[in-house]
């Protein structure tokens, strides 16, 4: 799959958040350098790094981003709340979500933490695990609630950031639990739109073969084959062009 022009992507949406902060190490990294050898008892400003405090993120938030069992739990005995959100609004529970720390959504959820919390983008967790592909967590988070039809700030469902990036296994999870191919977002693309312009040759094949409809159109009044054109994924086009 060919890397994604951050000009296409819309302000505020997931995926621009995430390949802007790229530059920090990992989508959202909280550590100053090396691991954090201790948390204070209290969550402060004048207690997190100065690093930290520039991303707006806890000791909660770090012990998730990491999967630190033990200080997760440490950390929430001593109050720290599940629910804070750092500057981009996402929780510890995002945070665990997005590197793949299924323990840590597990523990998270199990002591609190909301299903359904919103970042400033109205990305939910299950939305994080789409965008990253990791089917488990996102099983783990339908299993307890999640909605596989839950819109972020744009109407895009998890379908389709799986579909954008690729995900086949996780696509073909959340088709199980009732995800629908016919969503629209707010610019009226359907999970096989975001594929074809971002040439996921997986996510068009298996759109295509649940029964998408290639002949839909967007509000601009293009179809899945037109925007494969138009951001030059021929091997896309060339499936979606096929009998």
């Amino acid at each position: 799959m060919k890397r994604i022009p951050v000009r296409w992507v819309k302000a505020g949406r997931l995926g621009c958040l995430l390949v802007l902060a790229a530059g920090l190490g990992s989508c959202t990294s909280y550590r100053s350098g090396g691991e954090v050898s201790s948390a204070p008892s209290v969550s402060t400003p004048d207690s997190i790094p100065e690093s930290m405090q520039a991303l707006g993120g806890t000791w909660l938030h770090v012990a998730a981003e990491n999967g630190e069992l033990d200080r997760i739990q440490a950390l929430v005995a001593d109050g720290y709340d599940l629910e804070a959100k750092d500057r981009s609004g996402a929780t510890p529970l995002h945070l665990a979500v997005l590197e793949g720390h299924l323990p840590a959504v597990r523990l998270l959820l199990a002591k609190g933490a909301r299903v359904e919390s919103r970042d400033h983008n109205l990305s939910t967790p299950l939305h994080f695990a789409a965008f990253a592909g990791r089917t488990e967590i996102a099983r783990e988070l339908l299993d307890r609630g999640a909605q596989v039809e839950s819109r972020d700030g744009t109407e895009a469902t998890p379908l389709y950031w799986a579909a954008l990036y690729d995900h086949g296994e996780t696509m073909e999870l959340l088709l199980s639990r009732g995800a629908r191919l016919d969503s629209r977002d707010d610019a009226g693309n359907t999970p096989l739109h975001g594929a074809a312009l971002a040439g996921s040759t997986q996510a068009v094949k298996l759109l295509l073969a649940r029964g998408a409809d290639r002949e839909v159109k967007n509000k601009a009044g293009h179809t899945p084959l037109d925007l494969a054109k138009s951001y030059d994924q021929t091997e896309a086009a060339a499936i979606l062009l096929a009998p």
